[in-house]
């Protein structure tokens, strides 16, 4: 069985292991680096190095491509994850989201007002990371109720994102996953800030 760092409970997966399977557990990537190495760790675990070098050297190109398209605008953009009313989370450094900002030429918004992971969406978090763009998964956003529903939650109105209602919506999968589609993700986000004038 194949883990991440993230998987719970823990008892389950010692339970796992002493019924005789072998569990191996990789770290979450937040870095295209780690990503890589985590890449490169799957090869091993799977006895496909070739396939993992080859994946590896076409994410890297994708990247680079896409990155190619970024121009730095100084731009800041938060990503907030939700899954309706009871989920709402101010994602900051150590998060998958902070490289792909970055990478698209952006300022990570949350992590430049210092949040660390994730935060509890709150009025005062959301003003003082002051994001001109707020992005969003298009499923939790769906369970909110559309953008003028997620334009109600307390902070995001008053943020220069919510007063232009620059509000982008991504796959939860294609945007959090950090995996192959992630050339795909960064090319798609970069077209959109620069939609945006960012």
């Amino acid at each position: 069985m194949i883990g991440d760092t993230q998987s719970s409970p823990p008892e389950a997966l010692e339970q796992i292991r002493g019924a005789g399977v072998h569990v191996e557990i990789l770290r979450v990537a937040t870095s295209f680096e780690a990503l890589y190495v985590k890449i490169e760790s799957l090869g091993m675990v799977l006895d496909a190095k070739d396939a993992a070098e080859k994946l590896i050297a076409r994410i890297s190109r994708d990247i680079e491509e896409a990155g190619a398209q970024a121009v730095p605008s100084g731009i800041r953009v938060a990503y907030v994850y939700t899954r309706g009313p009871d989920v709402m989370l101010l994602f900051g450094d150590g998060m998958t989201t902070r490289p792909l900002i970055e990478a698209a030429g952006a300022i990570d918004a949350g992590a430049d007002s210092g949040i660390v992971e994730t935060v509890s969406v709150t009025a005062e978090a959301l003003v003082a990371a002051s994001p001109d763009v707020i992005i969003v998964p298009e499923e939790g956003l769906g369970v909110l109720g559309g953008v003028e529903a997620f334009l109600e939650t307390p902070g995001v109105a008053q943020t220069p994102a919510g007063e232009n209602g620059a509000i982008l919506a991504y796959p939860e999968g294609d945007f959090l996953t950090f995996g192959p589609r992630v050339g795909e993700s960064l090319r798609l986000l970069i077209a959109d800030l620069q939609a945006l004038g960012g």
